[in-house]
């Protein structure tokens, strides 16, 4: 037979690991939508970093040939 304490006990370590999952979930979630954006980003600063570099690079071989 448990007793109301046992019970208690048994309730709370179930809350908290709910509880914890939650928030194993949430932290994922953030990780991963902080990734998606990062990518995003980098993709973007990577296609502005090659637009430069050709322009550049373009500039330079115009003045190779003044």
């Amino acid at each position: 037979m448990r007793t109301a304490e046992a019970e208690a006990q048994q309730y709370f370590e179930k809350r908290l690991a709910d509880a914890e999952k939650g928030v194993q979930s949430k932290k994922q979630a953030i990780i991963d939508d902080g990734m998606k954006k990062v990518n995003v980003m980098k993709s973007g600063a990577s296609g502005k970093v090659n637009a430069a570099v050709e322009h550049l690079l373009k500039e330079f071989m115009g003045l190779l040939h003044a």
